[in-house]
């Protein structure tokens, strides 16, 4: 009987995770619409009055199994299979950081068959991070466009072309990233998390951060068009003064001090140090005083810096580098 109704034009998606099929559409009948209904069991009458009755397609569970050939994936799942109307057929299946569903829509022209269309819908949260890596493998390929095969469906090729990705805003290559860095956090700290919010632009800075600070490893921060420095007044230097005034380079280390504290996935992870590396940088003036003081004006024109993230301090870090001192 449910196959007759038309679950696209009347149906709606309950949020309710008690529902015995939560994620497919359900027609409502208010009491009140009801004029006679009775729900028997074994012959016994359980109810004559009812509040309200929700109707839902029909659901068929089938095995599927997903193939990647370029990326040397394949998967098994458990999808869910419905009509929604006599045009429209759903398989939707569960792949743990987002839900798919594939819509098969009969076609009414005269060349006949069905088109396909591809909904990925993004969890905001997960609990398995190995899965993540894995499943992720399958909507990259698929927004790639890629060749994969789903055989229980078709034995042809899938190949979504533009058709899919033209509307996409997200970059899931860079999901995948994200995945990675946090099983580098956990294979590298004594954190283990115990759940994990979804890839964001903001989680993604943050779990790269992190990841540099545990590998002492600098990340690139653009500055395009270089950037310019100058100096307060400063003790001088007499080696410094000299390589200012014969117009060779130096590098350049400014230091941050003040303690940064980063979350990610419900912990908090403090980093004492940031230090900002500019190299190579002319000095472009200097002005030494009489008193044996300094200033100086410098140019750095690369596109971009180097940033280091530690438990030390610059003169730690930089064992070679001297330290500017300031007048008091």
């Amino acid at each position: 009987m449910a196959q007759n109704f038309d679950f696209e034009k009347y149906g709606t998606f309950i949020k309710d995770r008690n529902l015995p099929f939560p994620d497919v559409p359900y027609i409502r009948f208010n009491g009140d619409d009801i004029t006679n209904a009775t729900h028997m069991v074994n012959g016994l009458v359980m109810t004559r009055g009812f509040r309200e009755i929700l109707v839902a397609p029909a659901i068929n569970t089938i095995d599927l199994t997903i193939k990647v050939p370029g990326r040397n994936f394949m998967e098994k799942v458990k999808a869910q299979a419905y009509r929604l109307n006599d045009a429209k057929f759903v398989i939707q299946f569960d792949c743990h950081i987002y839900t798919v569903k594939i819509v098969f829509t009969h076609k009414t022209d005269l060349g006949g068959g069905f088109s396909l269309s591809f909904t990925f819908d993004m969890k905001e949260t997960y609990t398995d991070n190995n899965l993540a890596i894995k499943w992720i493998d399958f909507v990259c390929a698929f927004f790639n466009k890629e060749d994969f095969y789903i055989k229980e469906i078709s034995s042809a090729v899938f190949n979504t072309g533009n058709e899919y990705s033209r509307d996409i805003k997200h970059n899931f290559n860079d999901f995948k990233k994200y995945y990675e860095f946090i099983r580098y956090i956990e294979m590298n700290s004594d954190v283990n998390f115990k759940t994990y919010n979804q890839c964001t632009e903001h989680n993604l800075t943050v779990a790269y951060y992190i990841v540099s600070f545990l590998a002492h490893k600098p990340i690139s921060c653009a500055c395009k068009g270089g950037m310019e420095f100058s100096t307060k007044e400063l003790i001088c230097d007499d080696d410094f003064a000299e390589r200012a005034e014969s117009k060779q380079p130096v590098a350049i280390v400014s230091t941050d001090i003040e303690e940064k504290r980063y979350e990610l996935n419900g912990h908090t992870f403090v980093i004492p140090y940031t230090h900002n590396v500019y190299s190579p940088c002319i000095v472009k003036k200097i002005e030494k005083s009489q008193e044996g003081y300094m200033a100086a004006d410098l140019k750095y024109d690369g596109d971009s810096y180097q940033i280091y993230f530690s438990t030390q301090s610059a003169s730690e870090f930089f064992p070679n580098v001297k330290e500017f001192k300031r007048v008091e």
